[in-house]
């Protein structure tokens, strides 16, 4: 299994989610120029994976929310960020994949942090990867 084989499985349980009406992309999301052109979308990248017995890595889902309109400062859409970040919750907890290898896919951490270049704040799912690279 390969760091892409990670991202796709990710892509593909976010598509069939309720977030999957949000834009998708892997890596790295196209340029934010002005803040009005800011919009939900996710990040999804895979930061490697070793070569042991059990492969172990880290991947993130990255679920960006641009900041609140109309306020009188630069401020978290915090409705929108809670009802998102319950979802990331519940979705990211435990998968299960047997597309290549067997894989297993946890919640390690889930923390909010604020992209100022983006005019976004952004939900941080790192995500815990394990697969069994050896055949019985």
């Amino acid at each position: 299994m390969t760091t892409n084989d990670v991202k796709g499985i990710l892509i593909k349980i976010v598509k069939a989610s309720a977030l999957g009406s949000i834009p998708i992309y892997r890596d790295v999301h196209p340029p934010i120029v002005e803040k009005k052109d800011a919009s939900e979308r996710i990040v999804i990248n895979c930061l490697g994976l070793n070569n042991a017995p059990w492969k172990k890595g880290y991947a993130n889902v990255n679920i960006f929310v641009p900041y609140q309109k109309n306020a009188t400062y630069d401020k978290p859409n915090d409705a929108r960020m809670i009802a998102l970040e319950a979802i990331a919750t519940e979705l990211f907890k435990s998968i299960y994949d047997e597309t290549k290898e067997p894989c297993l896919i946890r919640t390690e951490k889930i923390n909010q942090e604020e992209d100022k270049p983006t005019w976004s704040y952004f939900i941080n799912v790192r995500l815990k990867i394990q697969v069994s690279n050896f055949k019985l």
